[in-house]
């Protein structure tokens, strides 16, 4: 009996039963294990689910978020602290330079009147001394005497307590009156010019007629 074509080479035949039933076969036997094997990785090694990315990178923002506040206060609270050191470091220096004005102040006031002192007691014995070489006016050898060359001491605790050494104000005194003569007194007593070179030439005083007459004849006085 002659057969077909097809009947001979049936896996040639596209669509025939045979070949269609055992594709099909294999096709839902490979569906369990497909199905095992996504189950399989869906697990997670505590027994939940991952959370999907999006809640955990809200999650990841969140606490980052928090990290950047508590760093925050804690640099507001730094500054803070910062700034009471300082207004307390500012406030003692204040304190500091007030008390240094006032103590310099009071060093001023005692070097014035120590100065004060000095000079009143130092004027005085050069003006003693200038009575004496006859100056016609203290007040030159108060101002011309060189102080420097003075000898003298002067308490610390008690500047009005000045110890002065008159010899070296007596020296002083008349080196001054050696090196200006025209400050000491020239003449006699009575005002008149001596011969000397400062005072010319005495002039004799001028008498009258009643004075000449007194004098020649005794017996009119």
């Amino acid at each position: 009996m002659q057969k077909n074509f097809w009947e001979l080479f049936p896996d040639l035949i596209v669509g025939h039963d045979d070949g269609d039933g055992d594709g099909d076969g294999g096709s839902n036997d490979g569906d369990p294990g497909d199905g095992e094997g996504e189950g399989d990785e869906g697990d997670s090694s505590d027994g939940t689910a991952p959370k999907p990315k999006g809640e955990a990178d809200g999650g990841l923002k969140a606490a980052l978020a928090a990290e950047r506040a508590r760093a925050n206060k804690a640099d507001k609270e730094l500054k803070a602290l910062r700034k009471a050191k300082a207004d307390a470091d500012l406030a003692e220096k204040s304190e500091l330079d007030q008390l240094t004005a006032k103590e310099q102040a009071a060093n001023d006031k005692v070097a014035r009147l120590s100065a004060g002192f000095l000079r009143t007691a130092l004027d005085g014995a050069i003006r003693s001394e200038a009575a004496k070489l006859g100056f016609i006016d203290a007040t030159d050898a108060i101002d011309g005497v060189d102080r420097t060359a003075l000898s003298y001491e002067q308490d610390d605790d008690d500047p009005s307590v000045i110890t002065i050494d008159q010899k070296s104000i007596a020296a002083q005194v008349k080196a001054l009156s050696t090196k200006k003569p025209h400050f000491i007194k020239t003449g006699t007593e009575d005002g008149e010019p001596t011969g000397s070179s400062f005072g010319g030439t005495k002039t004799p005083k001028k008498t009258n007629r009643s004075d000449e007459l007194k004098a020649a004849y005794p017996s009119l006085n």
